[in-house]
């Protein structure tokens, strides 16, 4: 069985980041978005990652980033798309994305 997944942003919010950490985030993100996704494929929503830091995520350490925290949610499921929400952290900064991907 073959999974292909296509994802799609509904929303980002960031607040006091820059635009490059912003960037950066969201690389992050989808990087850890994939294996979440697939891991979480036919489970109830509410399933949740958590990392306390991003080291070891790969180009993180060239973009300054790795002291965000970040947390990965499967917030709903519908006949079409999985729905996640992903929160990054680090002292008062925050971004917050929504995203979803088709299903099949």
């Amino acid at each position: 069985m073959k999974i292909i997944f296509k994802g799609l942003v509904e929303d980002a919010r960031f607040s006091r980041c820059t635009d490059a950490e912003a960037t950066n985030l969201w690389t992050a993100f989808a990087a850890a978005l994939l294996p979440f996704a697939k891991a979480n494929t036919g489970k109830p929503h509410c399933e949740k990652a958590y990392y306390d830091n991003l080291v070891g995520f790969e180009g993180v350490e060239e973009t300054g980033i790795e002291e965000f925290e970040l947390t990965i949610e499967k917030t709903e499921s519908d006949k079409e798309f999985d729905h996640f929400s992903g929160k990054f952290k680090c002292d008062n900064k925050n971004l917050k994305v929504l995203a979803k991907i088709r299903k099949g």
